[in-house]
């Protein structure tokens, strides 16, 4: 019973840790995204003259977002899958539980491709911020969750 209890409690750590661990802007919400989105079009347009340096700097961090947020997604629904897996076999009512929980806490109908060109994924957080201005103060990972997932839904049973 105590190594399942153990192996449950492990489990949703790694599917409950937070998702974003750097740190460029002031505020880790919208307004450093769209700083970075703006320094990113800078550059697009060969405009950011003395600050190409802080332009670019500012679209890694963008892209890093990007990058952080899909690999935690991934992470999460490969533990959500395992705590599936131990309900399953072991017929738990305390991994079940456990399984039910973690799996309402993440976004499950989020259906990203894997391959997701950098333009585009821009493109859809830029469509995000400018339909949501109110959400500008919400987490970066929180307006990426959504963005992609208005996005890319799954289909029904996905």
């Amino acid at each position: 019973m105590k190594k399942h209890f153990l192996k449950t409690i492990l489990v949703l750590a790694a599917v409950l840790a937070p998702t974003m661990a750097f740190a460029v802007c002031e505020n880790l919400d919208g307004n450093c995204l769209d700083q970075a989105l703006r320094s990113l079009d800078r550059v697009d347009n060969n405009i950011s003259g003395a600050n190409l340096g802080e332009d670019m700097t500012n679209g890694v961090t963008f892209y890093t977002a990007v990058g952080v947020f899909r690999q935690s997604l991934l992470t999460q629904q490969m533990n959500v899958a395992l705590l599936k897996k131990l309900a399953n076999e072991e017929k738990n009512k305390d991994v079940s539980e456990a399984y039910s929980s973690a799996a309402a806490m993440i976004v499950m109908n989020l259906c990203m491709p894997q391959k997701l060109a950098a333009r585009q994924s821009r493109q859809i957080v830029r469509n995000y911020l400018n339909a949501h201005p109110e959400e500008w103060g919400n987490s970066i990972d929180s307006l990426l969750r959504k963005a992609f997932t208005s996005t890319f839904p799954c289909q029904k049973g996905g």
